[in-house]
């Protein structure tokens, strides 16, 4: 999963906490893509800075492909979860905590290097 966002898309850093949805395998409570744990209520951080790569043959766009990925929407997570054979994946509501650095893309999504996931919508 990678997050696009415009040329030129600067980081922030909250300033309070941010509340976000995240799309898990449901049993497990781990992430789709990068197979990351996600206990419930606990603080999970990146491994990896946060950075925006070059996307090859694209001049307006970047990708931020490392980071914690959630989305603003609640309706953007459910349509996320859907997609695919996984029928096991479920919604949760999360928190991205005051203090994080993210990136917010342009379709409902947005990746951090901290997050905190609680219970399954």
């Amino acid at each position: 999963m990678c997050l696009t966002v415009k040329k030129g898309t600067r980081k922030y850093t909250t300033k309070k906490d941010i509340p976000v949805f995240k799309v898990l395998v449901f049993e497990s409570r781990r992430s789709v893509y990068h197979d990351l744990e996600y206990p419930k209520g606990e603080l999970v951080t990146s491994v990896t800075p946060l950075a925006i790569h070059y996307m090859w043959g694209e001049e307006r766009y970047r990708k931020v492909g490392r980071g914690l990925h959630a989305y603003t929407t609640k309706n953007r997570a459910f349509h996320t979860k859907n997609i695919g054979r996984n029928k096991s994946r479920e919604v949760f509501n999360a928190i991205i905590p005051k203090g994080s650095v993210y990136y917010l893309g342009d379709d409902n999504d947005i990746v951090s290097n901290q997050l905190i996931v609680n219970d399954q919508i």
